[in-house]
């Protein structure tokens, strides 16, 4: 189970049946494949300590984003994959961190995106009860044995100005054990939800679809298999 999965959920039931339920898996948008880019040249970056210096829009983007992060360092963790079991043993969560900084008295958990505008960024608040940041908090602090720990999402435009500059902006929030085992609680049970539908297989068109997400982020891909109605309901009770 992973941050994604209920953030498809949350987002829209039929969405995250489509990803996973029926396994339809979308062409990459474009904007995926330059994050993706990106996120590939910072790796090199901390594993090498070496700038990048092509003349492209990803190299853009990674320099901005060098200059908003910390500099290379062994004790880095960079691009680190993780495991840890559900409370309620019936799953395994998985995530990959961009970035964690444990030196300092609290670790820093680092996420870096893309985005062609900063509507998409989360607000501070958003981001204390946000899945994936909840998630990567839970691994954190279980690693470093923290009470503490420090979020930092920074959001890099794709559009440059027309000066030809990259924006950036940075989200942080410092959470504590106490509040992120409140709101992963909540995310476990949600993914243990899912688990029980990935087991019974509902069809598609029978859980909820949500109006208010058809047009996000350039348009839902799933749209034209997805008759959409005013009124959308669905109980889950039938599938739990």
């Amino acid at each position: 189970m992973s941050a994604t999965q209920i953030s498809f959920w949350n987002e829209c039931q039929r969405k995250w049946a489509f990803r996973y339920l029926e396994k339809i898996y979308p062409a990459p948008k474009p904007g995926a494949k330059l994050g993706d880019d990106t996120h590939q040249k910072l790796k090199t970056y901390f594993s090498t300590n070496t700038l990048p210096i092509a003349p492209d829009l990803v190299t853009d983007l990674a320099l901005a984003a060098i200059e908003e992060l910390p500099a290379p360092n062994r004790a880095l963790s960079v691009e680190e994959k993780f495991y840890f079991l559900s409370p309620t043993r019936a799953f395994v969560w998985v995530g990959l961190a961009d970035l964690i900084d444990p030196r300092g008295s609290v670790p820093r958990v680092h996420d870096h995106k893309t985005t062609k505008d900063f509507k998409w960024a989360k607000t501070k608040e958003e981001l204390v009860t946000d899945p994936q940041a909840t998630l990567y908090a839970v691994y954190a602090m279980s690693r470093f044995r923290a009470e503490q720990v420090d979020l930092s999402w920074l959001y890099i435009r794709t559009v440059p100005t027309k000066k030809g500059v990259i924006k950036t902006r940075k989200v942080e929030a410092r959470v504590s054990k106490d509040d992120v085992c409140e709101k992963f609680a909540e995310i476990d049970d949600l993914g243990a939800e899912l688990v029980k539908l990935h087991r019974a297989k509902p069809a598609t068109l029978t859980l909820k679809a949500n109006r208010a997400a058809c047009g996000s982020y350039g348009g839902c891909p799933y749209l034209s298999k997805c008759p959409v109605t005013e009124d959308e309901t669905s109980d889950l009770g039938d599938f739990l």
